[in-house]
């Protein structure tokens, strides 16, 4: 097995562009409950706040759908994106 040997957290965009990554992610919940896909103004909104605003931002209309959203995220590990993201 291989460990960790360095983290890297860039929080402003500086080495990475997580963008494409996070959309990905927030769609692959939002199927998995029956939503349709994020739309542009999710997108923005998505892009420069925490996980737990974003759920409740993204699914502010369907909020019976709320906590096994964040079911599915917490069980979905990041690694299925990691594809998409991209050097800056």
């Amino acid at each position: 097995m291989n460990l960790l040997k360095l983290l890297v957290f860039d929080c402003d965009g500086v080495l990475f562009d997580s963008k494409l990554s996070n959309i990905n992610f927030y769609n692959y919940i939002l199927k998995k409950i029956g939503r349709p896909p994020l739309t542009l103004e999710e997108i923005e909104f998505i892009h420069m706040h925490s996980v737990d605003e974003c759920m409740e931002y993204i699914l502010r209309n369907y909020p019976e759908k709320l906590e096994l959203a964040k079911k599915i995220q917490k069980e979905t590990s990041y690694q299925l994106f990691f594809k998409y993201i991209t050097l800056e």
